[in-house]
Parts: structure tokens; sequence; C-alpha cells
């Protein structure tokens, strides 16, 4: 018995669409039978599909902190024009919810500055790294007209670090850069979470934070006189920023935006 109920399930599933068909009116021709398939179509889940994503724009800032010092801030804001490639994978359940993840190079950093009264000279300061980041989020909203909300988290791996000062004083000025590959002066991983919204034709904003510390306060160095110092001892930053982007779809999305496309055109008829 259990297996004819199984059989008969199956059976009924895998004829649905023959039968859907079938039942659709004869009076229904023209566009109202292309609106009803396309529909179905995109009613159907998804499997896995590539993007490209690129961030174009990044303003970044942190919240600052230093218990050395007693100073609480946020710094200033650190506008980011270059290109950030990724590469994401997309799965759709259904028109309305979907899930990705990927990997991606990121240039993520914030500028600060310093004061040293005995001089008396202010350092304008940036520190930033080139990170691998690898994303997971959820998708909610119209997945077909690429008009949805997006949330989730993931990790970013830096690989690289630049610090940029630049002095100024009375009488001089001076310019003072230096990088490091795989230092250790910022955390190794730099968890982070994020939400945002994707506009057609696949423009996204994105506000993402970071929960934890930018710099590793364990790092050690040594000064002019061969003392060890801790220069990140009592320091925390916490990074955030507001990105644009473009998403650019392959494979799967390519039979997604025809059918798109073919709803859209039928509308405006």
């Amino acid at each position: 018995m259990k297996h004819l109920l199984l059989m008969s399930l199956f059976l009924s599933l895998f004829f649905a669409p023959a039968t859907m068909k079938a039942q659709s009116p004869e009076g229904n021709t023209g566009d109202d039978s292309d609106i009803q398939k396309a529909r179905i179509l995109v009613s159907m889940p998804r499997t896995i599909y590539m993007a490209n994503g690129y961030d174009l724009f990044m303003l970044s800032s942190a919240w600052y902190s230093n218990s050395n010092t007693a100073t609480e801030t946020i710094t200033a804001p650190r506008f980011t024009g270059g290109v950030n490639l990724g590469v994401n994978f997309h799965y759709d359940v259904n028109n309305s919810i979907g899930f990705f993840t990927g990997i991606g190079i990121k240039n993520i950093g914030l500028h600060n500055k310093t004061t040293d009264s005995a001089i008396p000279r202010t350092t304008k300061y940036t520190e930033r790294v080139y990170a691998i980041g690898v994303p997971l989020g959820i998708k909610l909203g119209n997945l077909s007209d690429r008009n949805f909300l997006i949330a989730g988290g993931g990790i970013d791996l830096p690989f690289h670090y630049r610090y940029k000062a630049f002095y100024k004083g009375e009488r001089y000025h001076k310019y003072h850069k230096e990088g490091e590959w795989f230092s250790k002066r910022t955390a190794a991983v730099l968890p982070y979470a994020f939400v945002g919204m994707s506009f057609a034709p696949g423009v996204v904003i994105k506000a993402q934070y970071y929960l934890s510390n930018f710099y590793n306060t364990s790092f050690s160095t040594k000064d002019a006189s061969g003392n060890v110092i801790y220069p990140y001892q009592g320091v925390h930053a916490s990074l955030f920023f507001l990105s644009l982007s473009l998403d650019i779809h392959y494979n799967q999305y390519k039979i997604q935006e025809r059918d798109y496309q073919k709803r859209k055109a039928l509308k405006n008829q």
C-alpha cells in the first residue's frame, strides 16, 4: 500500500506540468497563454548560477577607541573609487527567496589622525588591507525582476597591509608609506554582517559592519631604542562602510533574464 501511494505521488508530480497545460481553457491563447507559461517557468526552482560582483564606490569609516588616551571617535570618511572584484554563486529556491556565496578581493581600512603637542605636529594617516572575502547571504523579494533585499554575513582574510602618513607641522611637510604582506598588525580574520538592496538591472547598495577589532592588539615591535612595544594595545577599531556595486549574472541567469524580458514585453502590450 505504501509503495502504491509513493508511486501515485511521483506520477502526479511528474505529470503536473502536462496536467496544468491540459486544464488551461481553450480560449486562453496568445498573451494570456504566454503569461501563464512565463509565470509557471519563473516560479520553478533554479540551479546554481554564477555572477560577477564589482564594488565601484565605497565610503567607509570606523568606531575608534583608545583606552591609553581615553579617546572614542568615529574616524574621518574614507572614499575608495577602485574596483573590488568578486565571483558569486547563487541558488534560487523560487522567485521570492534565494541564497548566495562566493569569493572576492576588497580594499578596506580607515583614515585617522594623531597630535603630538611636544613638537607640535599632527599626523594624518591611512591604514588599509587587501583582503579575500567569503560572503554567505539570503535574497528576499522579486528575484526575476532583480528587486530584492539581501542580508547575511561573512569573513575577510587580510593578505596585504599598507600604512600611509602625512606629517603636517609649522615649517615642513613629509610623506611616508610602508607595506607588508601577511602583516600581523591587523587581525587575521575579520567577520562581518551586511544588509542591502538590489535594484534592476543589478545595482546593489550594501551596508557592512565588522564585528571584531581591525587591529591585532598582541602585535609587538621595537622602537628606536630597541625596546619592545605594543602599538595597538588598548586600541579598538570596528570598520563599517556603504558600497555601490554591480552584480552581473551568467549561466542560468541568461534563461531567467530572457523570461523576465518576455514577461516585461507582454505587460507593455
